[in-house]
């Protein structure tokens, strides 16, 4: 009897290794929490009147902090446009690039002769021109030691030619290449802005010629909006890329535009961006 129970008491090497760990790791799971004492859950009775409350404060604070984001106080004060620096530009209500643009035309060598010549700035808006202009004072003895401009003839964009470009001021050979390089690939300018995408363009060099520049309509060769892109809508009329999808997206499932009129009903479409496209694209 004894003998024949023996089998079911009696383990082998690898049985009893693996008890040991068993319960070794049982140990350690039974002593686990006591080291790591378990933290109490904090549970808040919010009631309706709080609820609303919290949403108030939490709606009022994300408006104070787009306010602070965006918001910025715009100072007007005499100033003279050939000496302050970027901060000051900004205090006057240009945003940063515009600012550094203006700082970049006059370590070129650019100047304001005239407060009226703020108009010239290459992407200030004429409403806030405007408004500065009053306060641009330009000393009577720094305006005497200004040098005398040089006299360079306006331009067409799209029909200088070589050396037309190379007459401004700040456009070399290579620079005059490129751009006539653009003209070509982009069948044209439609806009004077299109010249920001030549390579080697820069802001500053666009504020020293932008004088000198002008866009005769006749001397726009007008693309197909039948077969036109997105990207060319884009950048021919200045269109919102979401509306130039959507144009082409139209043509393509109900069959090219017959008349104007097709693109009114257009969602983001407006008279003034239905005139850039009649300006630079026509119906066929």
């Amino acid at each position: 009897m004894k003998n024949s129970l023996r089998p079911y008491f009696s383990f082998t090497k690898k049985e009893r290794t693996g008890i040991v760990v068993l319960v070794c790791i049982s140990l350690v799971l039974f002593f686990l929490p006591h080291f790591f004492p378990a933290k109490e859950l904090q549970v808040t009775d919010i009631t309706l009147s709080t609820g609303l409350q919290t949403l108030a404060e939490q709606e009022n604070n994300s408006i104070t902090e787009r306010t602070n984001t965006a918001g910025r106080v715009v100072e007007l004060f005499p100033f003279n446009p050939n000496t302050i620096d970027a901060a000051v530009w900004m205090r006057l209500g240009l945003d940063e690039k515009l600012a550094q643009r203006i700082i970049h035309y006059r370590n070129k060598g650019g100047r304001f002769y005239r407060a009226d010549d703020l108009k010239k700035i290459w992407g200030l808006q004429p409403e806030k021109a405007a408004r500065l202009i009053p306060f641009a004072v330009l000393p009577e003895q720094e305006i005497k030691t200004l040098p005398a401009k040089k006299q360079v003839a306006v331009i067409d964009v799209n029909t200088a030619d070589l050396k037309d470009w190379e007459s401004l001021p700040g456009i070399g050979e290579t620079l005059a290449g490129r751009i006539i390089k653009y003209r070509n690939q982009s069948a044209g300018f439609a806009r004077l802005e299109e010249l920001e995408n030549v390579f080697g363009l820069s802001d500053s060099t666009l504020l020293l010629i932008r004088p000198y520049l002008q866009l005769n309509e006749n001397s726009i060769q007008k693309l197909s909006l039948n077969r036109a892109s997105a990207y060319q809508l884009i950048q021919k009329a200045a269109l919102p890329a979401e509306l130039a999808r959507e144009i082409v997206k139209k043509r393509q499932e109900e069959g090219n535009y017959s008349n104007w009129s097709a693109l009114e009903a257009l969602s983001g479409m407006n008279k003034v961006l239905l005139e850039a496209i009649r300006k630079a694209f026509m119906l066929e």
